[in-house]
């Protein structure tokens, strides 16, 4: 998959005690806010024939890939959903669709500046086509629910959100295991959906079952997980709490230091 691991350093978490305390209340919104925008401008600088060079692969033809998407820019849905169909035929379920899946998000939320329906629109009818051809459970269609959450994220639907993250987290479990790096990730992204939803009860909560998977796996995703729940703290005016957060992560990355 995309996503990589790399070792925790009990040390680092010495420093987030002390960036945390500068974070702001709406500090780490889901990653499209900032990162999708700045790949909308480099698409747009590389301009239309980026999407020809490396997001599929130099022996793949984008033809109909192309297609679809002028479909859907055009607002004819069924042609487009068509159109997407017959591009998975043709990519046969590769891997490579998840570099496909960000080229078009990237090219779609430049474009779309004023109105984010169409992007959104597309995506679910992209989930929902995947799903019919390659399954339910395909790692592509979780791939295709992170994307489709980000919109939703973007339209303030966050109930829509949540639930495209957990068949996306369910999607992953399934395929590679609850504690994989891959699920973990996935699962800090459904506590992001309730911080951007300012709804902290529910972050907390996602929280701590993600520490539940801290305490039997070792993750990367602990330094991120920190600070969402250092972010919950200060927006509920919780910040003398930060401390004891602090010590129950190290804890956990104490024992698993250990454990070599």
């Amino acid at each position: 998959m995309r996503r990589r691991g790399y070792r925790i350093n009990i040390v680092f978490f010495a420093c987030l005690v002390l960036i945390s305390t500068s974070l702001p209340a709406n500090a780490g919104t889901k990653r499209m806010s900032s990162d999708v925008r700045d790949s909308g401008e480099l698409m747009e600088a590389l301009g239309e024939g980026a999407l020809d060079r490396g997001a599929i692969g130099k022996n793949q033809d984008t033809a109909t890939l192309k297609k679809c998407l002028a479909a859907f820019k055009n607002g004819d849905r069924e042609s487009g959903k068509k159109l997407w169909g017959a591009f998975l035929d043709e990519m046969g379920g590769k891997d490579s669709l998840d570099a496909v899946t960000r080229t078009i998000d990237a090219q779609l939320f430049f474009a779309e500046t004023k109105s984010k329906t169409p992007g959104l629109t597309m995506f679910t009818d992209l989930v929902q086509v995947t799903k019919a051809k390659l399954g339910p459970q395909h790692h592509y269609v979780a791939d295709l629910d992170s994307t489709l959450s980000e919109w939703y994220v973007v339209a303030k639907r966050f109930p829509e959100a949540e639930a495209a993250v957990r068949d996306e987290v369910a999607v992953h479990a399934k395929n590679y295991g609850p504690l994989s790096h891959t699920t973990v990730i996935s699962q800090c992204d459904l506590v992001q959906v309730f911080l951007n939803a300012r709804d902290y009860g529910n972050a907390e909560k996602e929280i701590n079952n993600t520490i539940k998977l801290f305490e039997k796996r070792r993750s990367p995703e602990m330094q991120r997980s920190y600070n969402q729940y250092v972010q919950v703290l200060k927006a509920t005016g919780r910040t003398s709490e930060i401390p004891a957060v602090f010590q129950r992560y190290k804890k956990i990355a104490s024992l698993h230091t250990a454990r070599k």
